[in-house]
């Protein structure tokens, strides 16, 4: 019942009396009712009063339900700054979150994740991290990584470890996120196998061994491909970000098969980029000289449309 009035509550139609419901049900303490309400209270901005309510979430919370756990933990951190408690509530959440031999092989659907609550060691490594302790806030993201194969936590430690250097893991990190439909992750792989193909370091050019004294941290993932594939495996995931309605990935599409000539396929991912407000501005302005015989563009310089993650490893 309480989930049949959520997927109602979508409809402009039934909102008013799916809304009516999930309170009532809400005051009946069903759990997945109290969550909700609370959440759409908490994340509106609006004042949080002592109800019973709250106190339903609080007894939940205790009882370790998993989603009342990370609700409440953020409560106390955000409006009544106790931090240290969350942090104790979240702590706990991910010990219990980890899978046992017992449960292996179960695949149950979580009936909360409609909600778009964070994860636990999300909120505990965020937390961690604003206040400067990056070793807490790391342990955390590996063991949503680790412990718990999350595949937003890969793609966390993906960009932790490419930022040292680790750009073999980052690769394997990232992938692992993307596989997940992750349509930005997919944005990132693409944009790091575009960045290794522009560097020409490809095994069909000659540089270093990767196992040489002097090899990069881009030597030792580009020598596994020619720069050809470096390119097609760029191609790819743009292509199934763009899919996902990513428009930066389908921008650089638009602008690749501009570059070979393949223009009028191109417009098809034009339109994807100037639906999609994050890529929307740069599209418009290319879709005025997109299809001009004297169309130019280095992607590669325009930081626009293609940004390099790894600059510092060139």
């Amino acid at each position: 019942m309480p989930l049949l009035a959520f997927i109602l509550s979508r409809h402009p139609d039934y909102r008013a009396v799916a809304n009516w419901l999930l309170y009532r049900l809400a005051e009946s303490k069903e759990p997945f009712a109290v969550i909700y309400i609370i959440n759409q209270q908490f994340t509106s901005g609006a004042p949080l009063k002592r109800t019973i309510l709250i106190a339903y979430l609080e007894e939940f919370a205790h009882r370790h339900l998993l989603d009342a756990m990370v609700l409440y933990g953020r409560i106390l951190h955000e409006r009544y700054r106790r931090t240290e408690e969350a942090l104790t509530l979240w702590k706990k959440a991910m010990e219990i979150s980890i899978p046992h031999q017992t449960n292996a092989g179960e695949t149950d659907e979580d009936p909360y994740s409609v909600l778009g609550i964070p994860q636990a060691w999300e909120m505990y490594a965020a937390v961690k991290s604003s206040q400067g302790d990056s070793e807490g806030s790391r342990a955390a993201v590996e063991a949503g990584a680790f412990l718990l194969d999350h595949p937003v936590a890969f793609q966390y430690l993906a960009k932790i470890v490419g930022n040292e250097g680790q750009l073999d893991k980052y690769e394997e990190y990232m992938t692992k996120a993307a596989m997940d439909c992750n349509a930005e992750a997919c944005h990132d792989l693409g944009s790091f196998y575009l960045e290794l193909h522009y560097s020409g370091k490809g095994r069909d050019k000659s540089f270093t061994s990767s196992r040489g004294q002097d090899a990069s941290p881009k030597d030792l993932v580009s020598g596994q491909y020619t720069n050809s594939e470096l390119r097609q495996k760029a191609i790819d995931w743009f292509e199934i970000a763009s899919t996902g309605g990513w428009g930066p990935s389908a921008l650089i599409m638009a602008c690749l098969l501009r570059e070979e000539g393949n223009a009028h396929k191109g417009l098809r991912y034009l339109k994807i980029a100037e639906d999609d407000e994050k890529s929307a501005s740069k599209a418009k302005d290319i879709r005025h000289i997109y299809l001009g015989k004297s169309f130019e563009l280095n992607i590669e310089r325009e930081r626009e449309i293609f940004m390099k993650q790894f600059a510092q490893f060139d």
